[in-house]
């Protein structure tokens, strides 16, 4: 039985049963980029004081501490949506920090079955760059190269189109998912549109996921991506979490890292008020640095 395999960046295949965490390159506290690699010997000084079983932050992509909020499930939502819908773009942005690396790994879990996915986390490739970077995360076998004979663009196009009407034939679907899209330069974009022509009177043979920084919108409002935009089928901008959604998200990862007992409440209300809605590097160093001054009666 033909099982959706996902491929991390180091090239392992990741069946259905498995977690697909190992696509999230550089995340930090599970969910959320651009967390720093917090050293060994700050956390501890904590961690024993409050009675924890793990470092409450950490730059690991552990599985246990992933908090989805309710803007963060609605996301999802508009990923699924897009794919069952079958064809397109669909176009999901968001600040640094802000949880798309979250709705990147739930998705990857729920994506259906017979979906063959590729993922892209660094798109600065030139046209040729990123048509042999798909067809490599695809798996298409190219033509072998001639000493002296460059490939052209048509030496990756007709195996790919030839991979996707195949599978299509029998009963499988294509994704690319494409990270830090704001980074993809005009005649890139230009060739993704190119790449979802292909299709069949019922759907678009290629399904393309593009996830970035809010510069992303503003590249596909520019007048030469027009016929792109227009192709977008489904899209959603992540904003930063509430101060309520903060506050869960700081006592779920101390929760989850063993804190309870009469020092909870102090500990949660000092971390969150370095934590604004944004999970990024800076917020992250300063929840540590307030749970050292509350473990130390600052």
């Amino acid at each position: 039985m033909w099982t959706r395999r996902v491929r991390c960046a180091a090239g392992h295949s990741v069946g259905r049963p498995n977690r697909a965490v190992c696509l999230i390159g550089g995340a930090g506290a599970p969910g959320f980029h651009g967390l720093p690699m917090v050293p060994a010997i700050l956390p501890a000084m904590y961690v024993s004081f409050f009675g924890l079983q793990h470092a409450p932050f950490s730059i690991a992509p552990d599985p246990r501490y992933l908090y989805m909020s309710e803007r963060h499930r609605e996301a999802l939502a508009h990923l699924l949506y897009g794919v069952q819908a079958g064809g397109g773009f669909v176009l999901l942005t968001g600040e640094i920090g802000a949880g798309k690396t979250t709705v990147c790994r739930c998705f990857l879990e729920q994506v259906p079955p017979r979906c063959n996915v590729a993922y892209i986390f660094n798109p600065k490739l030139t046209v040729h760059e990123l048509l042999k970077t798909v067809c490599d995360e695809f798996r298409i076998p190219l033509p072998p190269e001639h000493p002296g004979v460059a490939r052209t663009i048509k030496d990756f196009i007709d195996p790919l189109n030839e991979f996707l009407l195949r599978t299509h034939g029998v009963g499988q679907t294509n994704v690319l998912i494409i990270d830090e899209a704001q980074n993809l330069s005009a005649d890139v974009l230009e060739q993704l549109r190119l790449l979802t022509n292909l299709e069949t009177s019922e759907r678009k043979l290629l399904q393309i996921i593009l996830i970035g920084q809010p510069e992303l919108r503003q590249m596909l409002a520019r007048p030469e991506l027009e016929q792109l935009a227009q192709r977008v089928i489904a899209r959603y901008h992540l904003e930063a979490l509430s101060e309520a959604e903060t506050a869960q998200y700081v006592a779920h990862r101390l929760g989850v890292a063993g804190l309870g007992g009469g020092r909870a409440g102090g500990a949660v209300a000092r971390a969150q008020r370095e934590v604004t809605g944004r999970i990024t590097g800076d917020e992250v160093d300063d929840a540590h640095a307030q749970l050292l001054r509350h473990c130390n009666g600052w």
